[in-house]
């Protein structure tokens, strides 16, 4: 599945997966600052591995993992999206 990047007018696209929505391209996934995409990064890592423990997908774990993987991609997004005024 081919995905644009969330920054309007930008020409970049990118594979993802059938459940993602979002993409940010590399150009605009630099305009994060480093300390949100490392935790989201470890935020993410952390979700995969809640996924994989046994029980359903609402346990108090799984779901404070995938909130933090929600909240910090926003913030992900808010950033790249702000740096379209810094860029002009």
């Amino acid at each position: 599945m081919t995905l644009r990047c969330i920054v309007p007018f930008c020409p970049k696209t990118g594979r993802g997966d059938p459940d993602q929505e979002e993409f940010i391209c590399r150009a605009h996934w630099r305009r994060v600052d480093r300390a949100t995409w490392r935790a989201y990064n470890a935020a993410h890592a952390k979700a995969s591995a809640a996924d994989r423990l046994p029980g359903p997908p609402d346990t108090p774990e799984k779901v404070e993992a995938y909130k933090a993987v929600t909240d910090l991609w926003e913030r992900c997004t808010a950033q790249a999206l702000a740096s379209i005024h810094l860029a002009h």
